[in-house]
Parts: C-alpha cells; structure tokens; sequence
C-alpha cells in the first residue's frame, strides 16, 4: 500500500465520519456505497450494529485536533506500514501528525512499474534514513550515474552512435549516484527517483544498498 493511500482514506474519514459513525451505531450501510458486491461485504461485518464503537469514533473524530488520531482509534496498533520511497516521501509529514507515536514502516521499495524492487533492512531508521537492498528476482536493474544535466542520463536520448552508459548493479560505485532503470515482462522504464549506493550487499554481484529520495 503507498503512502498516498493511506493518507487519502484518513481525509476521507475526516469528511465522513458522521456517516460511518451512523453506520456503525445503527448497522446499516449509506446508500452513498452502490456497488452490490461491496455493500454485500459490508453489511455481513454490520450485521449488528455497535453503538459503544460508534460513540468512541465519534468522540475522537468530532475533536477539531486529528494529531495522533490513529492510535486514539487503534489503540492495539504496533506500527504503520506503507510504501515510503520516492515520492511518498511528501505524505511522511502528514502521516507522523496521523500516527503519533507510531512507528513507520516502509518495508519495500515499490513503484507502479515494479511491485518490489527493494526490501528494508533498517526498520529502526525514519522513513528520511531509510537503506533498500535491491531485489534482483523481481526485475532486470540498471543503473544510469547522475552527471551533469538531466539530458545526459535520458534513456530516450540514447543512441547507436552515442549510447547512454548503463551500469550493472555489480559494477555501481559506493557513494554515487543513479537513476534506475527497471526491466521486467512490462516493459522498459526510467524511474526518477535519485539513488546513492551506500553499502555494497553480500555477494555484491547480487544486491546493491541505496537510499532513494525524489
């Protein structure tokens, strides 16, 4: 799940908590969910309704404060887990004032054009210091070094005459950085996220460790 959803679904509690609540108490579902298979999911869990959980929602939602508003509803909840990489990064700020003392848990480095492309190794590290190693088994990887303008690590200005140089994930260099170049059965694609290769995995030829940002 990427950050953005998990964001997305507490603004929209926040503008329908009334009618959740209502559900809730009353174990009916708003007529707002038209989707047959969906409102036939719902309403098995609604069977009865639970006015003592309706109230409790109501009390923490109707505060105009929704700082920690997360564990005021989980109160059981270990910790957060989402996809963090990239440009999920922007939804950090909003989901630490949603969570409070909850940890975030960023386990995987995803895209939409990959699924898993690497996996987090430092769980006790905020999301802003977060380490992947990459995961050769869910695609082919290259590597194109960042290095003078955006032009000049293209994919599409590539040529036969003038080919842009793709490094292997053995031949990355600690300390440098790079674009990511993803192959699976999709496709081809160049994604923007900047890379810098910090720690060299065991074997090296397998995994690279890098830290992402936008």
């Amino acid at each position: 799940m990427f950050a953005v959803t998990v964001v997305g679904a507490l603004r929209l509690l926040q503008r329908c908590w009334p009618e959740l609540c209502n559900d809730i108490r009353n174990g009916t579902l708003n007529q707002k969910v038209s989707d047959p298979a969906t409102r036939k999911a719902v309403e098995q869990i609604l069977m009865k309704g639970d006015p003592e959980l309706a109230s409790m929602i109501e009390i923490q939602c109707s505060t105009h404060d929704w700082g920690r508003i997360i564990p005021r509803i989980w109160p059981n909840m270990l910790s957060l887990s989402c996809v963090l990489s990239g440009t999920m990064q922007q939804y950090v700020p909003a989901l630490k004032h949603f969570a409070g003392h909850i940890p975030l848990i960023s386990s995987v480095y995803a895209a939409s054009e990959c699924p898993i492309m690497g996996l987090n190794v430092q769980f006790n590290h905020p999301p802003d210091a977060i380490g992947y190693m990459i995961w050769p088994e869910s695609a082919y990887f290259e590597f194109i070094p960042i290095s003078g303008t955006p032009q000049a690590h293209d994919l599409s200005n590539s040529t036969e005459d003038q080919p842009l140089r793709l490094v292997d994930a053995a031949d990355v260099e600690l300390g440098k950085e790079y674009e990511i170049v993803v192959t699976n059965v999709s496709g081809r694609f160049t994604l923007t996220n900047c890379l810098r290769s910090t720690v060299c995995g065991v074997p090296r030829r397998a995994t690279i460790h890098a830290e992402i940002s936008s």
